[in-house]
């Protein structure tokens, strides 16, 4: 079966800001050739250790939502893959389970990063409500800045969380 909707999944997220799937709290390129990182703006910083946190909580919110910027800035995009396949009802079927394995490693991933910073299955907790937020309303309504206004949100959170 061939469908439009572009594959997002964390795994190309995973990708696209080269995170380590150890719990390593080191995080490479955002897009290959480019220089920044979780580590390089950890390295930078020679202020204090909450300077450096905000170095991380910058690059996180930065690398997750310009890649969801692209994703639905593609023409082709028609909302999370992942909740499409959801709409069938039947939680035993393969698309549920793939939607909750996908969600759930969103989550996964969003711990990772934060590298045990604050409360981060918390923190995650809302950045997945964002994401998934962001990814439904620019389906439904892409003129309403949706993922701009996720990263904004995402900001406080994680300026809240310091």
């Amino acid at each position: 079966m061939t469908t439009s909707t572009p594959r997002v999944s964390v795994l190309r997220i995973g990708e696209r800001a080269s995170t380590s799937r150890t719990r390593s709290s080191s995080c490479s390129r955002v897009a290959p050739g480019s220089s920044r990182s979780i580590h390089d703006g950890f390295a930078r910083s020679d202020g204090s250790p909450q300077e450096k946190v905000d170095a991380v909580f910058d690059y996180l919110a930065d690398a997750v939502f310009d890649y969801l910027a692209e994703q639905v800035g593609d023409e082709a995009f028609r909302g999370c893959a992942f909740v499409i396949a959801a709409e069938v009802p039947d939680p035993d079927r393969p698309p549920m389970r793939w939607a909750r394995t996908n969600k759930r490693g969103l989550h996964d991933a969003f711990v990772r990063m934060l590298g045990g910073i604050g409360d981060s299955e918390a923190i995650a907790d809302q950045l997945c409500i964002l994401y998934d937020g962001a990814l439904a309303t620019s389906a439904i309504r892409p003129q309403a800045g949706a993922v701009e206004l996720a990263r904004r949100m995402a900001r406080s959170i994680l300026d809240a969380s310091k």
